[in-house]
C-alpha cells in the first residue's frame, strides 16, 4: 500500500465500513442500513477490502489499521484546510485603534475581551480592512493571517454554603473582600441561581443570565471570571459545568468555598 492516501483515492464508504467493524459491528445488513447501502453493496466493499488484505473475515488486519489511520489523517487534513478557507472567507469585526482606510493592514490583538486592530501595535496576526473607519469604531477585516495571541483567563466557582435570611450582609462583605484580595479588579462576575441573586441583586455589574457559559466565554477572551452560587445551585448545574470544562480544556478552573 502507498505511504500516504491521497484525497482523490480516499473512499469514504470503505472508511465508514472499517470504522463500523472496528466498533464491533459484524452484521452486514446493519452496516448497510446505517450507511444507506444495499446488502449487495456492503458485500462488494467488504470483498474488495479482503482482496487488499484490509480485512480477514470481518476483522481489521494490520494493513487495514494502517489504511484506516492514513485515510482518517487525509480526511482530517482536508476538513481542516476547508474550515480555514471558510473561516477566512468571512469578515471579522474589530475595534479600531486609530483611523483606518480601505486596504490597510492592521495588527490584531485582544484587549478587555475584544478584538482590536491597530496599524502601529505590532503583533503576529494581521487582517486587511474593508472600508474606512475611525478610532474606537467598528471595522470589518478579511484575509486574516497569523495567530491571535489570547491568554486564557480562569473560571473561579465561588460556592456559598448554608445561605439563610440571617447572613446575606455577611456574605456580601466576604465576597467583596475576596474579589479585592485574591482575584483582582479585572474580573467578570456572574450569579448562578435564585439564592445568590436574592443576595446580590442590587449589584448591577453582576451578570445573572447563562452564568456558567458566559464565564467560560469570558475566559476564552482572556478575562478572569467568577461564578457565585449556592451549594444547591452548583450541584444542580454540575453537569453543565463538567461539559463546559471538557469543551474548554485549556481553561483553568478553581473552586472556592465560603
Amino acid at each position: 500500500m502507498p505511504e500516504n492516501v491521497d484525497f482523490k483515492d480516499l473512499n469514504i464508504i470503505e472508511v465508514s465500513i472499517l470504522v463500523k467493524i472496528l466498533k464491533g459491528e459484524k452484521n452486514l445488513a446493519n452496516i448497510g442500513r446505517n450507511l444507506d447501502l444495499t446488502l449487495q453493496g456492503v458485500r462488494y466493499y467488504v470483498n474488495s477490502m479482503r482482496k487488499r488484505k484490509y480485512l480477514a473475515d470481518l476483522s481489521v488486519t494490520p494493513q487495514g489499521y494502517e489504511f484506516l489511520t492514513k485515510s482518517l489523517e487525509t480526511l482530517k487534513g482536508f476538513l481542516s484546510n476547508s474550515s480555514d478557507l471558510l473561516y477566512n472567507l468571512h469578515d471579522w469585526e474589530i475595534i479600531c485603534d486609530g483611523e483606518v482606510h480601505e486596504g490597510d493592514t492592521v495588527y490584531l490583538y485582544m484587549k478587555n475581551g475584544y478584538l482590536h486592530g491597530s496599524r502601529n501595535e505590532k503583533t503576529e496576526a494581521t487582517g486587511i480592512v474593508n472600508g474606512d473607519s475611525r478610532n474606537g469604531q467598528r471595522a470589518l477585516i478579511h484575509d486574516i493571517r497569523g495567530i491571535i495571541d489570547v491568554k486564557f483567563g480562569k473560571v473561579n466557582i465561588l460556592i456559598i454554603k448554608n445561605i439563610s435570611y440571617e447572613n446575606p450582609v455577611e456574605y456580601i462583605d466576604e465576597v467583596k473582600g475576596l474579589l479585592r484580595k485574591n482575584i483582582g479588579k479585572n474580573i467578570q462576575v456572574f450569579l448562578l441561581g435564585e439564592g445568590i441573586y436574592s443576595i446580590f441583586e442590587k449589584f448591577e455589574s453582576y451578570e445573572r443570565f447563562a452564568p456558567l457559559q458566559s464565564g467560560f466565554d469570558a475566559a476564552t477572551r482572556g478575562l478572569d471570571a467568577i461564578v457565585i452560587c449556592s451549594e444547591e445551585a452548583f450541584n444542580l448545574n454540575f453537569e453543565e459545568f463538567a461539559l463546559l470544562k471538557e469543551k474548554h480544556s485549556g481553561i483553568k478552573t478553581e473552586l472556592h468555598f465560603l
